[in-house]
Formats: C-alpha cells, structure tokens, sequence
C-alpha cells in the first residue's frame, strides 16, 4: 500500500522508475525479505517417473511412490540452505580450481532429458507413445568426489 502511495506522488515517469529502483537493492526505500528457514525443497513443476513396479512423483515434501501397495511419501527434509550445492560447486571452481562437476557432458546430458520429456508429452498429445532413445546420458558425479 505504502509504495502505491509514494508511485502515485510520481509527476512523471521518469520519477515513478525513480522511484521502483528506490525499493531495489541497496536503495533507500529498500527492505529486505526475512531470512526464514525453508519448509520444503524447491519445486519447479510436476515430474513423473514410470518405473516397472511404480510411478514416482516429486514433490517439495519429498517423494510419491505410486504401487501395488498403494501411495506413500518418502520424506526429503527440507535443506538448511537452499541450493547451497550449487555455491558451493561455483565456489571449489572459481576459486579452488576443482574441475566442474556439472560440465558440458552433464549440461548435454541434461538438456537431452528436457528434450525427451517435450517429446514424450507431445506423442502422449498425438496418441501416440514409443520408447525414447537418450544417447548422451553420463554417470552422475559424486559431489563429495569432485570437491
């Protein structure tokens, strides 16, 4: 309500996009989100995964496994830092020269999956659904290992 008051005040927009960048990051009007630990993991989507004896299904709490005995959550607690993988993988190379573990191989890799899944909704679109080759798949990498 306060920074609708304060854009209204604007005269013309050069002042109002004055104003919004105030309330950015080291600006005057700027006000920090509360450091809150995170209930749950990130989620970016609905992932479905058929296996043979069992459908599983990310969730931010964890895991659905979908089988013959029914539905179950298997528990993933939530991280104490959120991605902190991801920095400290950044950090050992940039700054430990320690080689990549999320390379070119693993971004090929990944982007193939991306790919197949595309593929896959589009031939379940049509009607249709076949096998989906992936040719560019590579061993995960142990994160302890490559640090």
């Amino acid at each position: 309500q306060a920074a609708r008051q304060r854009l209204a005040a604007a005269v013309d927009e050069q002042q109002e996009a004055l104003l919004k960048a105030e309330r950015n990051f080291g600006g005057a009007h700027y006000v920090a989100e509360p450091l809150l630990p995170p209930q749950a993991n990130q989620h970016f989507g609905p992932v479905i995964v058929s296996c043979d004896r069992a459908d599983l299904r990310l969730t931010p709490m964890g895991v659905e496994v979908h089988d013959a005995q029914g539905v179950r959550l298997e528990l993933a607690g939530p991280p104490l830092i959120p991605r902190q993988e991801v920095i400290d993988e950044l950090w050992a190379v940039a700054r430990q020269g320690a080689a990549p573990v999320h390379g070119g191989a693993w971004s090929r890799a990944t982007l193939e999956v991306c790919l197949a899944i595309l593929e896959s909704a589009r031939q379940n679109a049509c009607g249709g659904r076949a096998d989906i080759m992936l040719d560019h798949q590579m061993e995960a990498p142990l994160l302890h290992e490559a640090l």
